[in-house]
């Protein structure tokens, strides 16, 4: 999806199917829709974005990989057909009035999309002033470790399934899962992992564990038993069996949804406090415009004194819910300088998109946000072997070492909501959950995976991901 004059990418731009259903374009303007039995009565589809004018477009009409949209001129007193002429403050009020009524906060099954991409980069890794009883934890050994450490790395995790929630409990059934990475790297350092185990195995006695600590501050202890060898593996799979955990892929991608849904605009406590908090904010109208065939207006916020967010805000002037809110962060969220650890919270924008439900209220669409952290640590470490039945400390085995690091950290979360229905009580209670999904491991991006369902198109960088060496 393109400007038709300027050709570049409309992003976030709505495609509807049916009234209740459709999608929504990715960043780069692309979209995708499959044609089931449940669309056998569409003929066109109708594609709107802020600022363009509406288009609609016959299926059966063979059409081109770019579609374009016409920017649209709307005069601000064109778009009044009632008297609301409100100042900016008394749309807010009346924004705050109507949350309520407003927004869909019943149990409801959402089936949706839903797409995390991590981003992780280690600027920085030193290790100095090390020391080891132990021959074989020799400086060679750590070095070769930190040069096997990746200073860069992606990661994708792509799920299809469907979230049962009110915004207090919350159930999750994954149908389908991929996940994105160089599994080299993993490979690589469980190498590294079990060669250490050997070490420590061979090296440190039967009852012993280690004490790790970092300068004058208290140490804790560091259990041995998940490293040796000891043999209690049939009851642990016995527990294991007995009481089912959740693998970390479903752990991810419920612990992703739950927080998507407690941080949007209208829940109470929400991080992006813009209309529960309003006196902190100041407001300013932009003008009015058409937003998915909705008159809406186009209102900025940025904070007063010392909140964290500035963005925009595109509220009904029919119902005066917030149909579209963008956000982000013009501060540091966190910024903690303490005994050699530094961490900042950089980056947190957003951007979630509302739509009439089946029951006339609004509920999520779209959701997109970005966090990013760093963290440095520069301090010194010890690691030692103690044993109550050993007496004296040359019997004890020491590692020690200055560690100097730094790391920062963007994840961003994509969910696209494609149908949204009531369940009952019973219904919730019914639903068992998929705790041990496993996903499928792909090396590189595969255009078929997806090819019959329906998802929120990758961008660029995904389709250009690899971890295939050519040779």
């Amino acid at each position: 999806m393109s400007d038709a004059i300027t050709k570049k990418p409309i992003p976030f731009a709505t495609v509807k199917i049916l009234e209740n259903k459709g999608v929504i374009t990715n960043e780069e303007g692309r979209f995708s829709f499959q044609i089931d039995e449940s669309y056998k009565v569409v003929d066109s589809i109708y594609i709107s974005s802020i600022g363009y004018e509406s288009k609609a477009i016959a299926l059966h009409v063979p059409m081109d990989s770019i579609l374009y949209l016409q920017p649209a001129a709307i005069e601000l007193e064109s778009a009044f057909i009632s008297n609301k002429n409100l100042t900016v403050d008394e749309i807010i009020d009346k924004v705050k009035e109507n949350l309520a009524q407003n927004y869909d906060r019943n149990l409801t099954d959402k089936k949706l999309f839903v797409r995390q991409s991590d981003f992780d980069e280690i600027d920085h890794l030193k290790l100095t002033k090390y020391k080891s009883t132990i021959d074989a934890f020799s400086r060679k050994l750590v070095d070769s470790v930190i040069g096997l450490v990746p200073r860069k790395s992606q990661y994708y995790q792509e799920a299809l399934c469907t979230y049962t929630s009110d915004f207090l409990r919350k159930k999750l059934y994954i149908e389908k899962g991929v996940e994105l990475y160089n599994k080299e790297n993993q490979l690589s350092m469980e190498g590294v992992s079990e060669k250490i185990k050997k070490i420590i195995n061979e090296n440190t006695k039967p009852d012993s564990y280690f004490k790790l600590k970092s300068g004058w501050l208290p140490g804790f202890k560091l259990e041995l038993d998940s490293i040796r060898d000891e043999d209690h593996s049939d009851t642990k799979d016995k527990l294991q069996d007995s009481v089912p955990k959740a693998s970390y892929f479903v752990r991810s991608q419920k612990n992703a949804l739950k927080d998507v849904y407690s941080e949007l605009f209208f829940v109470a406590g929400t991080k992006i406090n813009v209309i529960e908090k309003s006196n902190r904010y100041d407001f300013t109208i932009k003008e009015v415009s058409l937003l998915d065939d909705q008159v809406v207006y186009v209102i900025t916020f940025e904070p007063k004194r010392n909140e964290d967010f500035k963005g925009i805000l595109y509220i009904s002037t029919e119902d005066f819910a917030v149909v579209r809110i963008e956000y982000e962060n013009v501060q540091r969220l966190k910024n903690v300088h303490l005994l050699g650890i530094h961490y900042q919270e950089l980056l947190y924008t957003g951007l979630s998109i509302f739509q009439k439900n089946e029951n006339g209220k609004y509920a999520l669409k779209y959701h997109e946000k970005k966090e990013g952290i760093r963290v440095n640590v520069d301090r010194p470490f010890k690691i030692k072997e103690l044993n109550k039945k050993v007496k004296g400390r040359n019997k004890q085995n020491e590692l020690s070492f200055n560690l100097d690091i730094g790391t920062s950290n963007v994840m961003k979360y994509e969910v696209i909501v494609f149908n949204e229905s009531e369940v009952t009580e019973n219904a919730f209670e019914s639903i068992t959950e998929n705790l041990t999904f496993k996903p499928v491991y792909h090396a590189q991006y595969n255009p078929d995976f997806w090819k019959d369902d329906a998802i929120l198109e990758p961008n660029q960088a995904i389709r250009n991901f690899t971890s295939i060496t050519s040779e």
